[in-house]
């Protein structure tokens, strides 16, 4: 039965690089739809992504409660290419939100998913008191192997802004290219190590 499943999954990953391998990541949004920010909570956008399967954007928003702006989780902001587009967040997003708590989980968060799989997962933890963390974004390698590689980022604060910095570098993120290739993702430009080819 496994080499049954192996080889169903071979053929269709086949299939998808005959044709061009036009798969799409889109934003896991589980059982519910888009939804707005949740109440009492306000936005820091944090980073604009990108792929190159698409013209979509997205924002990747700090979620922080609004009385006492500490950070509740992570906003995903969708922009679909076709809307007209200013290269700014909406004043009234659309997008999924995902609680600290499940962030913390050692398993993460799907954040984008593709044909079923989950393309990009987010997890970390914050330290309650300095409000500063290390996130890890796990990204899927290889569609036939099922297997992932992870890049690190720090999220900073400083005069009560945060900001994500890259945990190799030391350099600010404020953009990230999602590179893929027919069966999964080469590399997060602008947040993992340069690879030598």
């Amino acid at each position: 039965m496994k080499v049954l499943f192996v080889l169903g999954l071979l053929l269709a990953s086949i299939s998808a690089h005959a044709a061009g391998g036009k798969w799409r990541m889109m934003l896991n949004e589980g059982p519910g739809q888009l939804a707005p920010v949740p109440p009492g909570m306000s936005l820091q956008k944090m980073i604009t992504l990108t792929t190159d399967r698409d013209a979509d954007v997205y924002f990747l928003h700090l979620m922080q409660d609004t009385r006492e702006l500490n950070p509740t989780g992570m906003f995903v902001e969708q922009r679909k290419s076709f809307l007209r587009f200013d290269g700014e967040p909406d004043a009234n997003p659309q997008g999924k939100a995902f609680l600290l708590a499940e962030i913390e989980k050692p398993a993460g968060v799907p954040l984008f998913e593709a044909q079923g799989r989950k393309v990009l997962l987010l997890q970390g933890a914050l330290d309650r008191e300095t409000q500063e963390g290390r996130l890890h974004l796990k990204y899927l390698a290889n569609g036939l192997s099922m297997t992932y590689q992870t890049c690190d980022v720090l999220l900073r604060k400083t005069d009560g802004e945060f900001w994500v910095q890259n945990a190799y570098t030391g350099a600010k993120v404020t953009n990230v290219k999602v590179v893929t290739y027919w069966a999964g993702v080469v590399t997060l430009e602008g947040i993992c190590p340069a690879k030598g080819f």
